[in-house]
């Protein structure tokens, strides 16, 4: 599962595990659930 979804109640992505190398790269700072 790749893939990131935004948390209204944190306001901050939430992204897979897997994913998390891809997208750190990518995406602005987020919270890891």
């Amino acid at each position: 599962m790749s893939y990131a979804v935004f948390d209204k109640r944190a306001g901050a992505y939430v992204i897979s595990r897997n994913s998390l190398q891809k997208l750190r790269l990518k995406l602005p700072p987020f919270t890891i659930k």
